[in-house]
């Protein structure tokens, strides 16, 4: 890339988390922040972050939360985000957010955020990511596209409700 279309895409990033901030809960999450990744190192760490899953499969939102509670994000964490802006932008142009630490509440009240399309979750290492993906469709409110890598990803899926039910692309 040119040093020209590293400037737009950077000038672009800011230009949504402009907007982002104005939207109450995203600006609440963005100011928790420890810092945030920009373009080019953020599109380094979104090709990390949606690479080689372990596991895809559809599941309950309701579910969703369960399964976060399970994968234990209690280090640090690279949190993806893709939302609603005034401007049209690829994936590759997200910034990316680094947090020491954050409590699951926020990360479940993303999956209720209208304004959100897609969140991933990824440990600093790329060894433990969840990748939740359909989070606006308004078609199956209820269910949501799910990509986990983990090391011990049977064991975080057991007990989960209805996982026996849900649409899975590799067996257990």
């Amino acid at each position: 890339m040119s040093r020209l279309q590293d400037k737009i895409f950077n000038l672009k990033q800011k230009q949504i988390l402009e907007y982002w901030k104005g939207m109450p809960y995203l600006s609440e999450l963005l100011n928790k922040a420890d810092s945030i990744i920009y373009y080019p190192e953020s599109d380094g760490v979104l090709k990390k972050m949606s690479s080689n899953f372990d596991r895809n499969f559809d599941m309950y939102y309701y579910d969703v939360y369960r399964l976060i509670d399970r994968m234990e994000f209690k280090e640090p964490i690279y949190l993806f985000l893709y939302a609603k802006s005034h401007i049209m932008f690829s994936e590759s142009i997200c910034p990316i957010f680094k947090f020491n630490s954050i409590n699951n509440f926020c990360l479940r009240s993303l999956l209720n955020n209208p304004e959100v399309y897609c969140v991933k979750i990824s440990n600093l290492y790329f060894s433990k990511i969840i990748d939740i993906d359909n989070i606006d469709n308004p078609i199956s409110n209820d269910l949501r596209d799910i990509s986990i890598k983990h090391n011990n990803y049977r064991n975080i899926l057991s007990n989960i409700r209805n996982v026996d039910k849900i649409n899975l692309i590799f067996p257990l």
